[in-house]
């Protein structure tokens, strides 16, 4: 979790790289239902989108199948129109997520 999919994600563009395959940093799209995984990726050069973003539980902020996981929204099961070429790194909006506060001003304080 977190900066582990990070450095998994700079191994795999490594490896391809050594296969001559050259892919840039600004062509990399990766997507997650956790903010805690898309947050490190800032910075990088890479895309990342959190994904997932309606939910399917009745709080996403308080996970009661996993308590210690904050900031989980629909538990992986990303929509067709949430998987983009969008460029940056995007979260969930509140809206999106059903709730009128943000979970990203947490997150960002554990990632910076």
């Amino acid at each position: 979790e977190g900066r582990y999919k990070e450095r998994t994600l700079q191994d795999v563009v490594a490896w391809y790289r050594a296969q001559n395959v050259s892919i840039a940093d600004t062509d990399v799209y990766f997507f997650d239902d956790k903010a805690a995984n898309v947050i490190p990726l800032r910075g990088t050069g890479f895309n990342a989108r959190q994904v997932s973003c309606g939910t399917r539980d009745t709080s996403p902020y308080f996970n009661l199948t996993h308590p210690s996981e904050s900031g989980v929204v629909g538990f992986c099961g990303a929509g067709v129109d949430e998987v983009l070429p969008s460029k940056g790194v995007a979260l969930c909006s509140p809206a999106q997520a059903g709730r009128a506060d943000s979970w990203e001003g947490a997150a960002a304080l554990l990632y910076a």
